[in-house]
């Protein structure tokens, strides 16, 4: 029952607390209208950058979209297509029930969608990034590529010992021997690496197995007081000779 004395305590205070609410409410769907229009200009720029890129990777030959013509993709998209359609039909008509029993499987088509598309782009990127390593030679992410250069590179230059052999004639042989495509920067950071390690060496440009000879015979340090003149042992040689 409303109440009807106007300057009651109980007006007063609900009437504060309905006009809370709704300063509340409104600032706060200002504030969301003022977001909306921030996104929806992001959302065309977005667009417009999309576009872009695919005309960049059209005019260099790069697939775009890797799941354009996929044909799972393709009957999920049609079939959600359909369900918001017919949702949209009995919406029109006034059937609530119909609308809502087809937009729900609409959600749930598009759910699996989501999960199919997360699924396809991940195993396109493996490979992609598979061939990449292949192409390019890298060391990572592929550690038994990088086993199977370093036990060439050792294997080769241990037959050849005590010969050395120069990165880029390395390279080319063990492309040819083990039917491998190595980055031309490859066998030199292996090289290094091993270098590093004390298991070849380098003189010049070339490449030698096993470590350089003052690692496998160290020099003897040098006694400054050892055949200076005056010395402890050159008097005592000196009283000999007398």
């Amino acid at each position: 029952m409303p109440v009807t004395t106007l300057d009651s305590d109980l007006q007063k205070a609900a009437a504060a607390k309905i006009f809370a609410q709704r300063d509340r409410l409104l600032r706060e769907r200002s504030g969301l209208r003022e977001e909306q229009l921030k996104l929806s200009t992001r959302d065309r720029e977005i667009e417009r950058e999309l576009a872009e890129c695919q005309a960049a990777a059209n005019f260099f030959g790069i697939v775009f979209d890797p799941l354009e013509n996929d044909p799972e993709i393709i009957e999920l998209r049609d079939r959600i297509r359909m369900y918001r359609s017919r949702a949209e039909d009995f919406r029109t008509r006034g059937s609530a029930a119909e609308s809502s029993s087809w937009l729900r499987r609409a959600v749930e088509f598009e759910e699996r969608l989501r999960s199919l598309t997360d699924q396809k782009l991940a195993e396109f990127g493996q490979k992609s990034l598979a061939l990449a390593s292949a192409e390019l030679g890298a060391d990572e992410p592929a550690p038994a590529r990088q086993a199977k250069v370093k036990d060439a590179v050792l294997n080769r230059l241990r037959e050849i010992a005590p010969i050395g052999e120069r990165s880029l004639p390395l390279r080319q042989y063990i492309e040819r021997a083990h039917s491998l495509h190595v980055h031309e920067k490859t066998v030199g950071m292996t090289l290094y690496r091993l270098s590093q390690e004390g298991i070849v060496h380098r003189k010049g440009q070339t490449w030698f197995y096993g470590p350089q000879a003052e690692q496998m015979f160290p020099a003897v340090p040098e006694n400054p007081s050892a055949g200076a003149l005056g010395s402890t042992h050159e008097t005592e040689v000196g009283k000999e000779k007398a």
